[in-house]
């Protein structure tokens, strides 16, 4: 191309229009009339472009939103559109990039009716044969530009063979002579009516809630038919004005994307309605009392062993009579496990207007449904993130050289992907406790939202990682090879290396911009989510370079460099260690009186009671703030703090010397480096660290403590959400190796545990004030789930998971009564817990108990014989003894007590814990049943001193009223 030509070409891009001519109702050329495919609901009159699976929405054509369009005239010269917010049409300078949103058409414009020229695009089709035309929600770069234009990168690699797909491609004299021709656009007002095809001129249409806004032409409808009218006689066009529909995967991916996270939402605030959570949790609880009961009868009758013969002889000549003992012990089984259910349904309404499965039903067949549409919107959303066009976009119209348009791709990829994985969470019907050796468990059948997911974390190219680390960047060259390799190796240094070089350059600080770290935190909760639930699809190479994306983005995102080491504590310091924090933060948050309860409950409660088990030693992984010599330099610094402390109390003491030397030769725990660590360096500076009991539990408080805080107040003002993914692997991986360690005998501990880190975990969210909560059913979910898939035993434990912040303990309050003397006091104890029958027997074998005392005590005297007063007295007790077993194996036991007291229990109400504010106690009762221990548990208001730190901060005007006095809720137990 000559150089004459190239600068005309250049000013007729950089100057489109006359000087002094407006740029949005100035313009020359035929109009052509943009629209766009969007999302919309169903509504009469207005024509489907595309039907969608959830029945109440379709694909319509609106008027474009807020973005771009860019024209290539005969792939020679660029013209672009800003669209602004009522998506009205202002030309720019294409290679002049927008450095901030499109602004509302001027008011002089509107104001003289310039509106109806400000919606079309022009195009001088006596100069131009052909025209490729795009929308674009984000403004494109040179870079971009030129490729597009020439088919190539700035390299010289060419662009894939389809990317011509991203624009209509348009004959431009066939669209003057008849818009329809080729199917190219539709004829406006020509057979095309445009109340029929534009939701915005459609009457009958109205607000949605669409993330694009909506901004009606219902009373522009007339003025806008006369101007298509008058624009056909004006520019000659036979068959009426073009309407040119343009694809705008982008847009719809971010419309659905919000509808599937809205019904969520509805769903949740749905389950989270007080009263219903609480009856669900209660019903869930007794199904599993119910299955609890199942293995507790099957323990308790263990199958015979097989014996050589499976028949009776018979002395008589008949045939012998064959028998399955197997058949035979499967039949009692079922039988007492009959019983025993007959017994727990009697102390509760488990059908009828108030029963438990007629409320379960309902809820089920309530969630289900909102399950189907939140299926059905994922469905489209999932069609199209995994599209060709949508990724052909996240590809191509972005430049990693230029800042501006990677911050764009960031922020339109999470609009697009943020929620992560929607589906219902799958059903593992054989517990891996409870599976064959060898037996594989069945696989998965992902939803539409899981596959979806599954496709974009599997492919180390998805746009879900370009938007985070670049399309052609160094650090996105070497994020891919680490899918080939699931342990530490040059993969993973290479990647070092490059977040190091990004992350410490002039450049880094692009990265770490309020709006950059917003997208980057909301797209990587994303992925956090959608990778925990695909944990068992993902190959290892994938979860081993998710593992580095977390840690490499916290670095270059939030500045924040992470080092992983594992650390050993016993059960109890942990144990104690995470409930301290709960504590804490339950103290400093000043909740309502309900919720300072349930802190209570939490605090003082939780306990594993093993003495053994408490002792036992776990590796412990966490993630501690600083590089690796930081990290190493600080367990130094802690470890030595510690020992001089104990020092300073043992020689205060009178207590140095030997026993010192003992206790810290028993006391030395190890420290290693993690797995997980980017830093290549990490193991060399960190393994075979030893450091004593004191320092370790130092190193492991500042450790979680650090944790919990980059989740409250982020780093830089952003990344809030990352600090979750490092809390939850450091909680994991405890919870896996107490689990290895003990599970299999105490069930309970692990149980324990995993509730006091859910309510660590719980307690970050919380004190974060992120717009998180999650369901309490959806916990339960989850704690079965990976109950099933992970740690076993968790699923033997009833009532547990159910809630984010779990009761795992309770205290002992009640002893049953042994002596038949004592049988008055058990029939009134019973009378008022709703034992009638048991209050019966109890009161007959009193009497019988009185009444043979007198007859033996009146035989002894008279010196009866055997068969007289005196055996009839010792008979009389003997009857009272066996009436009161009787008594006592009618009698509840702890499980059917925690029936007839529950949401759907048959006592009287004011005994039923049946307000939501029970649910707390209930928990609590429930696990205390399960430990096999009974508890009473009420709160009871009292009044205690002001602490000296609680009148320092106390208004003075308050303490003059009130006295230096405060009310507060205290538990007892009865």
């Amino acid at each position: 191309m000559s150089t004459s030509k190239t600068l005309t070409q250049a000013g007729r891009q950089a100057a489109p229009n006359p000087t002094g001519n407006c740029s949005a109702c100035e313009r020359k050329g035929i109009p052509i009339l943009p629209l766009r495919l969007a999302v919309m609901p169903l509504t009469d009159g207005l024509k489907q472009h595309g039907e969608l699976h959830h029945g109440s929405i379709q694909t319509a054509l609106r008027i474009l939103r807020h973005g771009y369009v860019y024209v290539l005239l005969d792939k020679e010269i660029w013209h672009a559109y800003q669209v602004t917010p009522e998506g009205y049409l202002r030309q720019f300078n294409p290679f002049s990039m927008p450095r901030a949103k499109p602004e509302p058409l001027a008011t002089l414009c509107v104001e003289a009716g310039h509106d109806l020229r400000a919606a079309f695009i022009n195009v001088d089709t006596a100069t131009h044969k052909q025209a490729w035309i795009a929308f674009s929600q984000d403004p494109w770069p040179k870079a971009t530009l030129d490729a597009y234009r020439t088919g190539k990168y700035a390299d010289g690699k060419a662009l894939p063979a389809d990317y011509r797909e991203r624009f209509r491609v348009v004959n431009l004299l066939t669209l003057k002579q008849d818009p329809t021709g080729g199917n190219q656009a539709l004829a406006l007002e020509n057979g095309d009516d445009l109340h029929q095809h534009v939701a915005e001129y459609a009457i009958g249409t109205r607000d949605f809630g669409s993330v694009h806004d909506w901004h009606p032409r219902h009373a522009r409808l007339e003025a806008m038919q006369a101007q298509l009218r008058m624009l056909e006689k004006q520019h000659g066009l036979p068959k009426g004005v073009a309407g040119l529909v343009l694809p705008d995967p982008v847009g719809m991916a971010a419309e659905l994307n919000s509808l599937r996270l809205s019904v969520n939402t509805m769903r949740q605030r749905w389950r989270e309605e007080p009263t219903r959570r609480y009856a669900y949790l209660t019903s869930q609880c007794l199904l599993g009392i119910k299955a609890y009961i199942a293995q507790q009868v099957e323990a308790a009758h263990p199958p015979t062993p097989p014996a050589s013969d499976y028949w009776t002889s018979s002395e008589s000549g008949v045939p012998p009579v064959f028998h399955d003992p197997a058949q035979q012990h499967a039949g009692m089984v079922d039988r007492k496990t009959k019983r025993r259910m007959a017994r727990l349904e009697e102390r509760y309404w488990e059908t009828g207007p108030a029963g438990r499965k007629t409320f379960q039903d309902a809820y089920d067949k309530e969630d289900e449904n909102f399950q189907k549409q939140i299926d059905a919107y994922a469905s489209d959303w999932a069609d199209l993130v995994t599209g060709a066009s949508w990724r052909r976009i996240m590809a191509l119209d972005y430049a990693d050289a230029d800042a501006r348009s990677q911050q764009c791709r960031l922020s339109t990829t999470a609009a697009c992907l943020a929620g992560g994985i929607t589906d219902a969470p799958p059903q593992q019907t054989t517990a891996a406790d409870e599976r064959e050796a060898g037996e594989k468990p069945t696989p998965e059948v992902l939803g539409p939202s899981s596959q979806a997911w599954q496709d974009l974390l599997s492919d180390g190219g998805s746009p879900a990682y370009t938007a985070l680390n670049g399309q052609h960047t160094d650090l996105q060259q070497a994020f891919e090879p680490q899918f080939t390799d699931a342990m530490p190796s040059d993969a993973g240094k290479k990647y070092f290396d490059a977040i190091k070089m990004v992350a410490t350059s002039k450049e880094g600080s692009e990265w770490r911009s309020a709006l950059v770290v917003e997208a980057a935190d909301q797209l990587l909760a994303a992925i956090h989510d959608a990778s925990n639930r695909l944990e068992s699809t993902l190959s290892a190479g994938a979860k081993a370079a998710l593992d580095n994306l977390q840690s490499g983005a916290a670095w270059l995102y939030g500045k924040a460099k992470f080092t992983q080491i594992t650390i050993q504590l016993t059960v109890g310091e942990c144990f104690e260690l995470l409930s301290s924090e709960i504590r804490e933060h339950a103290n400093s948050a000043q909740k309502a009186a309900g919720k300072r309860a349930r802190a209570m409950l939490l605090g003082s409660l939780i306990t594993i009671p093993n003495a053994n088990v408490r002792n036992v030693l776990i590796n412990v992984t966490l993630w501690a703030h600083g590089t690796a010599e930081e990290v190493k330099k600080r367990i130094v610094d802690f470890s030595q703090e510690a020992k001089e402390g104990a020092q300073d109390i043992k020689q205060a003491a009178g207590a140095l010397g030997q026993e010192v030397k003992r206790e810290a030769q028993h006391a030395l725990r190890q420290v290693n480096a993690g797995l997980k660590n980017l830093e290549p360096a990490a193991a060399a500076v960190l393994n075979e660290m030893k450091v004593g009991a004191a320092g370790a539990r130092r190193v492991a408080r500042s450790t979680f403590a650090s944790l919990k805080s980059l989740a409250v107040g982020s780093v830089d003002g952003g990344l809030s959400f990352i600090g979750l993914y490092f809390l939850r692997d450091s909680l994991k991986s405890a919870i896996a190796d107490l689990d290895a360690k003990v599970g299999a005998q105490h069930p309970e501990a692990v149980a324990a545990f995993y509730s006091v880190s859910l309510g660590f975990l719980g307690a970050s969210v919380e004190a974060a004030g992120l717009a998180i909560k999650i369901p309490a059913d959806a916990a339960k979910d989850f704690v079965l789930r990976w109950g099933a898939e992970k740690t076993p035993v968790l699923t033997r434990v009833v009532g547990l998971g159910s809630r984010m912040v779990m009761v795992g303990g309770a205290i002992s309050a009640l002893a049953g009564i042994a002596d038949a003397g004592a049988s008055f006091n058990a029939a009134i104890r019973l009378s008022k817990a709703g034992d009638v029958d048991a209050r019966r027997y109890h009161i007959f074998a009193g009497g019988l108990s009185i009444t043979g005392g007198f007859v033996v005590f009146w035989g002894a005297v008279r010196s009866l014989s055997l068969f007289g007063g005196l055996g009839a007295g010792i008979a009389i007790v003997l009857i009272a003894f066996v009436v009161t077993k009787i008594a006592k194996n009618l009698e509840s036991d702890a499980m059917e007590k925690w029936a007839r007291r529950c949401y759907f229990g048959r006592t009287e109400a004011n005994e039923r814990w049946r307000n939501p504010d029970d649910m707390d106690v209930a928990i609590a009762a429930l696990n205390a049943a399960v430990l096999g221990m009974e508890v009473d548990l009420r709160f009871y208001n009292e009044d205690r001193a002001s602490s000296i730190d609680e009148l320092y901060t106390e208004d003075i005007e308050v303490l003059k009223n009130r006295g230096a006095v405060v009310t507060t809720e205290r538990l007892v137990t009865a």
